[in-house]
């Protein structure tokens, strides 16, 4: 993931998300609804963890590494999905041999 741009879960939906279930008394304050929150794994692996913000729907391409926010970024998921193959059939029309 060194060097790569990803979205996932952000931080702050953890947040939003821990604070929900402490305020309702269903978790301890010292427990997570995570055990570990992957906005941190990903940068402790190196890569440039990016995010649109608290429940939003959101998608970052990344050659052919496609990721999503949350899982209700699907639609844009399969958008930044459908325009990276249109790309590469336009490129291998246009260009054939590029893409081998």
């Amino acid at each position: 993931m060194k060097g790569r741009t990803v979205t996932g879960f952000a931080n702050v939906e953890e947040d939003f998300a821990d604070n929900a279930v402490w305020s309702m008394g269903l978790l301890p304050r010292d427990r997570h609804v995570m055990p570990w929150r992957i906005e941190d794994r990903l940068a402790g692996l190196g890569a440039n963890f990016v995010q649109a913000g608290l429940w939003r729907g959101f998608a970052v391409r990344d050659g052919n590494l496609i990721t999503g926010q949350r899982n209700f970024s699907g639609e844009e998921t399969a958008g930044s999905s459908s325009l990276r193959w249109a790309s590469r059939r336009l490129s291998a029309r246009h260009a054939p041999g590029l893409l081998r």
